[in-house]
């Protein structure tokens, strides 16, 4: 018996079009949907809800428990979701993940009213988490939580392994979002249908205006599984310009060169952009990559 989960995209930079795809709960979405649980999205960033509207929304939604997540600035935000979430449904657990609290998560669940924080990589602990409360299992044994126990502790599980392999992540469930909203709005690309997309987690160096979000070891996965991922992109929605979100995207070099060439060879005719570093960059490589 599957469970239904419920994902939440919050809204952010209201002064601007809605043009980056929700990665993270995409692969969330997906992951979840693999072990064979029931997934449904509210995409609040997409709709540009007000928040009359999401309370609405929220007093006929129906699911075992609720998925979110955002950057630090979407902190009060979430608070106010939460107290809404458990207003109309206080039995169902709401998980939190992602910058805003993985970071800090004795604080989030201090001042919110958040269930359990997401310490970690989501896709292994989202599937770990609907499989317990499917059984109705203690989540002491769960890695990678925060979470209030019934008198009101804080509890933090150890962590979660990360992922080795990338491309046992499936692609992310697109057709579960409005993902026609974020290719029509393009941040980049001067017209084109844009999508973003990632090749990598982690980044080795210690810019002190970057939040670590996946660690110094960097895990990428294979040009045929980022050209495959491309393709479907551009089948499915006749993408013309994808954004790379990795971190580093040039920190292997020699993988770059590879990839760039199985992109050459695949003659998708998809322009694209990504996050570089000066010290890594030589003339070579940017012929390449152009």
């Amino acid at each position: 018996m599957a469970i239904k989960v419920m994902l939440v995209n919050p809204p952010i930079r209201m002064d601007q079009e809605p043009n980056s795809f929700p990665l993270g709960l995409g692969y969330v979405a997906s992951s979840l949907r693999q072990a064979g649980h029931k997934v449904e999205v509210l995409d609040i960033n997409a709709y540009r809800y007000t928040d009359v509207e999401v309370e609405e929304i929220v007093k006929t939604m129906d699911y075992d428990f609720l998925g979110t997540g955002g950057l630090s600035t979407q902190f009060h935000y979430l608070k106010w979701l939460c107290s809404v979430l458990k207003h109309y449904h206080p039995e169902q657990k709401i998980v939190v993940g992602n910058y805003v609290a993985t970071p800090i998560p004795r604080m989030f669940l201090e001042k919110t009213q958040t269930d359990i924080v997401c310490t970690g990589e989501g896709e292994l602990t989202a599937v770990m988490l609907a499989n317990a409360i499917e059984k109705g299992e203690d989540l002491s044994s769960i890695k990678g939580i925060a979470y209030k126990q019934e008198d009101g502790e804080i509890r933090i599980t150890p962590p979660v392994p990360v992922i080795p392999n990338m491309d046992d992540i499936p692609f992310p469930a697109w057709d579960l979002f409005p993902t026609e909203i974020y290719v029509a709005h393009p941040s980049f690309s001067a017209g084109k249908r844009q999508l973003n997309m990632v090749t990598s987690r982690g980044c080795p160096y210690l810019c002190i205006y970057c939040q670590d979000a996946f660690g110094k070891k960097v895990r990428v996965r294979s040009p045929d599984n980022v050209i495959g991922e491309m393709k479907e992109l551009k089948k499915r929605y006749g993408v013309e310009y994808i954004v790379f979100n990795d971190e580093l995207f040039v920190v292997n070099v020699k993988r770059v060169f590879e990839l760039c060439d199985k992109m050459i060879e695949a003659n998708l005719g998809i322009k694209w952009s990504c996050n570089g570093r000066v010290n890594i960059v030589d003339e070579p490589l940017l012929k390449k990559m152009h």
